[in-house]
């Protein structure tokens, strides 16, 4: 019976302790370079750009060709003042998100988020599949590793781009 306490004490505690330590993600250099870029006066402008979701094609989409034939625009500008800069750090710190290797690292993109400076020189973009599950920061590939749902990245773009009739 003490046993049975013990396990069910464990079960119960060792989820808390995961919620009070930063992912993984945030101790890679790429992703401290994001946030560091983000957190900086350097962004002035953010411009994203996406597919909906029930668009198909018959090939994937590479962020080159993303830029070409996007279906839709969505420009920030003042970044630095708008609600996006926040809300984009904290999806960065996505314990769930991992650097990936491999042959199948380029995703197929439906989303990107190209970040500029008053000069309207990129300093930073992220693309991202449509599901939500791969995408590339400044052309490092990542993958979401959870078991359910997606990159927070993605999920914020969702909620705010998308219309919800959609």
């Amino acid at each position: 019976m003490r046993t049975w306490y013990l396990i069910l004490a464990a079960a119960l505690l060792l989820p808390l302790h995961a919620c009070g330590r930063r992912g993984a993600a945030w101790e890679e250099p790429f992703v401290r370079s994001a946030v560091n870029t983000l957190q900086s006066k350097t962004v002035t402008r953010l411009e994203i750009l996406y597919f909906s979701r029930d668009t198909e094609t018959f090939v994937g989409i590479t962020p080159e060709k993303l830029e070409a034939i996007y279906q839709h625009r969505l420009g920030v500008e003042k970044f630095g003042e708008s609600e996006w800069k926040g809300d984009l750090i904290r999806a960065l710190e996505d314990p769930d998100m991992r650097r990936t290797t491999g042959p199948s690292t380029q995703p197929d993109c439906r989303w990107a988020c190209i970040f500029y400076d008053a000069k309207h020189v990129r300093v930073l973009t992220m693309y991202f599949d449509g599901h939500g599950r791969k995408g590339l920061i400044n052309g490092t590939p990542v993958a979401f590793t959870g078991r359910f749902g997606k990159l927070k990245l993605v999920a914020l773009l969702e909620n705010r781009c998308l219309p919800s009739w959609e």
